[in-house]
């Protein structure tokens, strides 16, 4: 295959110049394969690594890189640096913070700070926060200071439950990374896997050439473990899109790629042409992402709004994504009711789900309905009054998905427990050959050969005034319209019925849907 201008530019970057790059790639413009192709032009001699976002990815690309290319993950890096550090004994433990939760925090008081002191300790990890005991001859990214503490549970809006207080979940938060650090020699778990080796600056294998993929997912001390694993001489590879960064609720850098370029000295290459969408869909694109291009063979594909349309439209290989859940999961009723099976992708969202009911205490259907109204009236205003409108929109969007599923609930079996059963046997991470409904956030990274928005009215959420939380918000609504191969519809819950076939209205620039703020 001929490569594109933008191939070879990248291919003769690294065959015949110095330094640290940054390739930024539009969404299905064939990053991996172009990345896969230029480490094949790397002498022999040189001890080069490809860093994949998780197992499954790094295992595939194993088989596709040159023999003497390492493939593997960010946490294996570390794993193996904090093995020659601490030994062999070390112990993998992945409920190694929740352990520690159930030795320090009071036992009447768990069910207030146990969740939340798990969330804040994982960020001031992600943050490079060092215990000021711990931070001699440590790296330190982040200072442990009661504001820095703070400032990360703002940042992130993590809050304890009930009646708990922000000093106490800061304290207890404090006092369990400490006893994290302090057992990091016999346990760890997969924060700790990069956490430890970086603040303790141990002895990293150090490459000549390392290519970095996701690169706007990494966070600060994933940045920070990248430069420990590279030689003085040596040069960082990075591909990513700034315009598919989704996760900077989580701790993820949303402005990781920028950093990079700054902190490598990278020069930037673009890779924009994609590969995935037809021309229509790449037009529809352009309103998230201008320089977005098709490719010359691309065809022109379909971009409609449906106005009406029945179960039979829909095949095993389409997927139906939405900004929230709740949209999703009254869609996925309605379907079943007709006949049509289905699933929604996102085992996490169920157990969240379940956790919120199980938190709520209630005894019956009834009594739950009546706390979740409390509680939502109480937390949302909570948010709000904080600006956090991100974790006001999801606690909004949890509400109404469990209040969705009660609603459905046959007569005679309106009880908690069977509302629990539900929740799981309807949200699956299983391919179960069935059509695919998903959150945006959770088909990033898939594609299918038809895309159906569901409720295109809520991208941009209503919920982001911040302007961080606006721009989250426009690339959601980028990653929602790339996943589509072929055909990009989109489609409301109540458009859905039994016998009418479709009708269709094409989307035209007068109409543009959904209008996304600037």
């Amino acid at each position: 295959m001929i490569p594109s201008p933008y191939q070879q530019a990248i291919y003769d970057f690294i065959k015949n110049e110095k330094g640290s790059c940054v390739v930024e790639a539009v969404a299905g413009s064939g990053k991996t394969t172009t990345i896969v192709e230029a480490a094949k032009l790397l002498p022999e001699n040189l001890f080069v690594a490809f860093v994949a976002f998780n197992k499954a990815i790094a295992k595939e690309l194993s088989t596709r890189l040159p023999p003497l290319v390492k493939s593997c993950t960010l946490n294996s890096l570390g794993f193996t640096a904090w093995l020659k550090s601490a030994g062999r004994h070390v112990q993998v433990d992945a409920h190694k913070i929740s352990e520690i939760c159930d030795d320090v925090i009071e036992s009447n008081e768990k069910g207030s700070y146990a969740q939340a002191v798990k969330k804040l300790v994982g960020l001031a990890k992600a943050h490079g926060l060092v215990p000021k005991e711990w931070a001699k001859g440590r790296i330190v990214l982040t200072h442990d200071t009661e504001q820095n503490w703070y400032e990360l549970a703002d940042k992130y809006a993590v809050e304890p439950d009930g009646g708990g207080t922000m000093e106490k979940l800061v304290e207890y938060s404090r006092i369990v990374l400490r006893q994290s650090i302090k057992l990091a020699n016999q346990v760890i778990d997969f924060d700790d896997q990069i956490y430890m080796p970086v603040i303790c600056q141990c002895n990293f294998f150090r490459y000549d050439v390392l290519f970095v993929d996701e690169l706007q997912d990494v966070s600060m001390i994933q940045r920070a473990m990248l430069r420990l694993s590279i030689k003085k001489t040596g040069r960082l590879i990075g591909v990513g899109d700034k315009k598919q960064s989704l996760y900077g609720f989580r701790g993820a850098g949303i402005d990781s790629i920028d950093r990079v370029v700054e902190e490598f000295n990278a020069k930037v290459l673009p890779l924009s042409i994609s590969y995935r969408c037809p021309q229509s869909v790449v037009k529809e694109a352009r309103r998230y992402v201008e320089h977005i291009e098709p490719h010359e063979s691309a065809p022109v594909g379909k971009v409609e709004t449906l106005m009406t349309y029945h179960p039979g439209i829909f095949r095993n290989s389409d997927g139906i994504v939405c900004r929230n859940s709740a949209p999703l999961v009254d869609l996925a009723y309605r379907l079943i009711r007709f006949g049509r099976g289905c699933r929604i992708l996102g085992r996490e969202i169920g157990q969240g789900l379940i956790r919120l009911i199980e938190k709520l205490d209630a005894f019956t259907i009834d009594e739950l309905e009546s706390n979740l109204q409390v509680y939502a009236a109480r937390e949302i205003g909570k948010c709000i009054a904080k600006g956090q409108e991100d974790k006001a929109a999801g606690i909004a969007d949890k509400v109404e998905t469990i209040r969705v599923i009660i609603e459905d609930l046959p007569e005679k079996k309106r009880t908690i427990e069977y509302l629990c059963e539900s929740i799981g046997s309807l949200f699956t991470d299983k391919d179960e050959g069935l059509l695919t409904l998903s959150t945006v956030h959770k088909a990033k990274g898939l594609e299918y050969d038809r895309v159906f928005i569901l409720e295109p009215q809520l991208m941009p959420s209503p919920w982001a005034r911040q302007a961080w939380q606006k721009d989250q918000e426009q690339n959601i609504a980028y990653v929602a319209v790339t996943r589509s191969k072929s055909e990009l519809y989109y489609i409301t819950v109540n458009g859905l019925t039994e016998e009418t076939p479709q009708k269709t209205v094409a989307v035209s620039e007068a109409e543009k849907q959904p209008e996304v703020a600037k």
